[in-house]
C-alpha cells in the first residue's frame, strides 16, 4: 500500500479494478486493491463528451455511493442543461427504493421546485399498478387555484371506490363556499347513478336541508321519463306548498275553456253560456289507465248544479254531466292515478 501527497494523475488510470479518468488530489491520497482513500477532497472528471463508468462489469456484487453516517449532502445530477438523470433504467427486474429505511422518518421532496414541472409516475401496461399510503398525517392533493383535477379519465370497464369499508368519519365531495357546481351521472352514457342504496342498515338521506331558501328540482319531462316516490308505514309527508307544474290540458267534447295555469293534475275550466248537458278536458299527455278525478264548484252558478253533477274519466280526458243548462259554470279539478 502506498501513500501519494499532492499528486496529480493527469491520463487514465487503472486503479484496483476502478478505472478513472483525470484524478485531482490536494491531501494525502492512499491506494490499496479495491480501496481508495484521501483525508481531502477527490475530484474525478474528464472531457466534456467523456463517459464515467463505474462497476458495469458487476453482477452479484454491491455498490455503495455516500456514507454510512454521512451529515452532507448527496447529489446525482445538478446539469444546467437539458439532460436525463436514469435510475433503475435497466432492463431487468429492478426493485427501486428510495427512502425506505425504517429508523427514523424521511422528508422526500419529488419535483418540487418552483417551475412548470411535469411529473409522471407509474404505467398503464398490463397488470402495473399503484399504491399511496398515509398514517395519521394525512392526504393531501392540492393545486393552483386554476388547476384541473382528472381521476380515471381512460378508464372504461374499470371500478372507483373512495372510503373505507369500516368509515366512521365524513367523506366530503364538494365543500367550496363559492358558486360552484357538483355534477354527479352527467356524462351521455346511460348511467345508474345509487344513493344510499345498500340494504343492511337503514340510511338518513338529506337533499336541501341548509337553512336557506334552495330550489331542488327532480326528474324532467322530456319523453317517457318517470319519477317515483315510495315510502312504508311511515307515510310521504309534504311540507309546504304543492304545486302542479306542466302543460295545460285542452278542452275536449261539449263547451268549456281551460285556464292557462291549468295541469294534467289540477287545475280549472269554465263552460260557455250555451245550452250543454257536460263539458270536457282532454289531457295534455295521456294516462297509463284512467285516473281518478275530483271536481269542485268554483262559482255561484256551479254550485247550482252541483248537487246534480257526476265526473267520468279515461285514460285521454275527463268530463263533468250535468242537467241540461245554459249558465256559464266554473270548475275546479284535481286528478291523480292509482297503481
Amino acid at each position: 500500500m502506498k501513500t501519494i501527497k499532492k499528486y496529480s494523475i493527469l491520463s487514465g488510470v487503472v486503479l484496483g479494478g476502478l478505472l478513472l479518468g483525470i484524478i485531482s488530489v490536494q491531501a494525502a491520497l492512499t491506494l490499496g486493491l479495491g480501496v481508495l482513500t484521501t483525508g481531502g477532497d477527490i475530484s474525478i472528471d474528464g472531457v466534456a463528451t467523456s463517459t464515467f463508468s463505474i462497476g458495469t462489469s458487476t453482477t452479484s456484487g454491491v455498490i455503495l455511493i455516500g456514507g454510512a453516517a454521512q451529515t452532507g449532502l448527496l447529489t446525482v445530477g445538478q446539469s444546467t442543461g437539458v439532460n436525463t438523470v436514469g435510475i433503475g433504467t435497466g432492463t431487468g427486474q429492478t426493485t427501486v427504493n428510495i427512502a425506505t429505511g425504517a429508523t427514523n422518518g424521511k422528508l422526500v421532496n419529488i419535483g418540487t421546485g418552483a417551475v412548470p414541472n411535469l411529473i409522471t409516475i407509474g404505467t398503464t401496461n398490463g397488470t402495473s399498478s399503484l399504491n399511496f399510503y398515509v398514517g395519521t398525517g394525512n392526504f393531501v392533493i392540492g393545486g393552483a387555484g386554476a388547476a384541473t383535477y382528472s381521476i380515471g379519465t381512460s378508464t372504461t370497464t374499470g371500478t372507483f371506490t373512495i372510503g373505507g369499508e369500516a368509515q366512521t368519519g365524513a367523506l366530503t365531495v364538494g365543500q367550496s363556499s363559492g358558486v360552484n357546481t357538483l355534477n354527479f351521472g352527467t356524462g351521455t352514457g346511460q348511467t345508474t347513478v345509487n344513493i344510499a342504496t345498500g340494504a343492511t342498515n337503514g340510511k338518513l338521506v338529506n337533499i336541501g336541508t341548509g337553512g336557506v331558501p334552495n330550489l331542488i328540482t327532480i326528474g324532467t319531462t322530456n319523453g317517457t321519463s318517470s319519477l317515483v316516490l315510495k315510502a312504508g308505514t311511515a307515510r310521504i309527508a309534504f311540507n309546504g306548498q304543492l304545486v302542479s307544474n306542466g302543460t295545460a290540458p285542452t278542452a275536449g267534447g261539449g263547451t268549456a275553456t281551460v285556464s292557462a295555469a291549468s295541469t294534467d293534475t289540477a287545475g280549472s275550466f269554465t263552460s260557455v253560456d250555451s245550452g250543454h248537458v257536460s263539458s270536457t278536458v282532454t289531457f295534455a299527455a295521456t294516462y297509463t289507465a284512467a285516473p281518478v278525478c275530483l271536481i269542485s264548484a268554483a262559482d255561484a252558478n256551479s254550485g247550482l248544479m252541483a248537487t246534480s253533477t257526476y265526473t267520468t274519466s279515461t285514460a285521454t280526458n275527463f268530463g263533468v254531466i250535468h242537467g241540461t243548462t245554459t249558465l256559464t259554470m266554473a270548475w275546479n279539478y284535481f286528478c291523480i292515478k292509482n297503481e
